[in-house]
């Protein structure tokens, strides 16, 4: 009798132990969504936190929140989220604006059915809420197109090129019905004056395109990237075209392994003295380098080091116009699949000595301006060139006035078409070469 007292009251013991466990869960999700109240009663009304209406929201709802990424058009122009509550019938019963360091603490307090904090210290979102759900005076910054990609709204990108935004811009959303959005390019088509771009909250982590993604941002001076994740990006081309203003870049983090495209990627930035990239700048699967650096004439210093070249099949205007580099080191370049160097180093006004003598140019068709205006360039080593398959040299020495001596006697010039004007204007005074009777000067 008295063991079967004992095992009684050990059932009930453990019963009641396991119901003040359940009970202090409860507490401790109370306090969460209490807390969670609290902070959006308080970042609407920071001066006047009213308990009561914080604890009638408490038993009003079930413990259902969801973030939407939006701005407030408003004199402040401060980026930033809407927190949403939900009762248990799904109907929305209270939206507050917050900003990121806000949205940032919310998320640690509150469990959020559609976005998180990620050990980063990002702000991710699953799906955002529909537009209809954002109410007063605020609104979606993002629209959609109908290939997977994201664009300006039309009001957001009148107040960048006010200039008023001055703030982190919030995070573009990750889907859009159902779909995962993979697109930025020319995300900031025609924002000409835009002169700061802080996009350090931006997860791009799924994006494959950002293609002329800052084309024509003529105004740009500051652009922050430092948290962008390049990893599954494919097309870079044009990415910062004509950003003429912008004096530097750092994109030493960019991890550009999957990149087959950089078309005319820096092309224009006409004042652009710095440029910083590393290993993680693979350029090994690239195709495309045409017009990479032409017309940065600020450039003074170019490490092309680690650049990979092994796939590139065009380099046609790549170093076109880098009138301030003084010298260019390429001799790391593998070019046996490039079929295209016309107009490659034309411009570049400030070089006096080039070693090409590693080049393997067995497929190049065209070496048409390869070194037109290259007015200081005194020495330029050719002994690797193989030109039987060049149809056009047009121009390729034009206005080579510093060139006095120049060994040409490996070029194979029967399938060139035409051939006058290779040195149109140049000083050189010593031509050595085999083939004559097929090289008009």
């Amino acid at each position: 009798m008295y063991n079967e007292d004992i095992k009684k009251l050990n059932t009930e013991k453990e019963s009641l132990e396991n119901k003040q466990r359940e009970l202090k869960n409860k507490i401790k999700e109370l306090e969460k969504k209490q807390r969670a109240f609290i902070m959006m009663e308080f970042v609407s009304n920071p001066k006047d936190i009213i308990i009561t209406a914080v604890k009638e929201e408490l038993d009003k709802i079930a413990q259902k929140f969801k973030l939407t990424s939006i701005i407030s058009v408003n004199n402040d122009y401060i980026a930033g989220y809407a927190i949403s509550a939900y009762d248990n019938a799904g109907k929305m019963v209270k939206e507050n604006f917050l900003t990121v360091e806000q949205t940032k603490r919310f998320l640690s307090e509150a469990q959020c059915e559609n976005a998180t904090v990620d050990s980063y210290n990002n702000i991710k979102i699953s799906e955002d809420l529909p537009y209809e759900n954002i109410k007063n005076n605020q609104q979606r910054h993002y629209e959609y197109t109908s290939l997977n990609g994201v664009q300006l709204e039309t009001s957001f990108r009148l107040i960048l090129n006010d200039n008023n935004w001055t703030k982190p811009l919030p995070q573009p959303l990750i889907k859009h019905n159902d779909k995962v959005i993979t697109s930025m390019d020319n995300l900031f088509e025609l924002c000409e004056e835009v002169k700061t771009l802080d996009l350090s909250n931006f997860d791009t982590s799924n994006i494959t395109n950002f293609a002329g993604m800052f084309r024509d941002c003529i105004s740009l001076q500051s652009l922050n990237l430092n948290n962008f994740n390049t990893s599954n990006v494919v097309n870079m081309s044009n990415m910062f075209n004509n950003c003429s203003a912008i004096e530097k870049l750092d994109l030493s983090y960019f991890n550009t392994g999957k990149v087959t495209d950089m078309y005319q990627m820096f092309s224009g930035c006409n004042k652009m003295k710095e440029l910083y990239t590393s290993k993680l700048f693979d350029t090994s699967k690239v195709t495309c380098m045409t017009g990479i650096f032409s017309n940065c004439y600020a450039l003074k210093v170019l490490d092309l080091n680690h650049f990979d070249t092994k796939n590139v099949l065009d380099m046609m205007f790549m170093f076109q116009n880098c009138k301030s580099l003084t010298s260019l080191d390429v001799s790391n370049f593998d070019t046996h699949e490039v079929v295209d160097m016309s107009y490659m180093f034309a411009g570049c006004n400030a070089i006096s000595e080039l070693d090409l003598s590693n080049f393997n140019t067995a497929k190049v068709t065209d070496m048409s301006g390869m070194f037109a205006e290259c007015i200081n360039l005194k020495q330029v080593n050719l002994n690797g060139f193989n030109t039987s398959n060049v149809t056009n040299m047009q121009s390729m020495f034009a206005e080579c006035k510093a060139i006095k001596d120049l060994n040409l006697t490996n070029f194979d010039t029967r399938k060139v078409i035409p051939l006058g004007n290779i040195f149109s204007n140049a000083s050189v005074q010593n031509l050595n070469i085999d083939i004559l009777t097929t090289l008009l000067i």
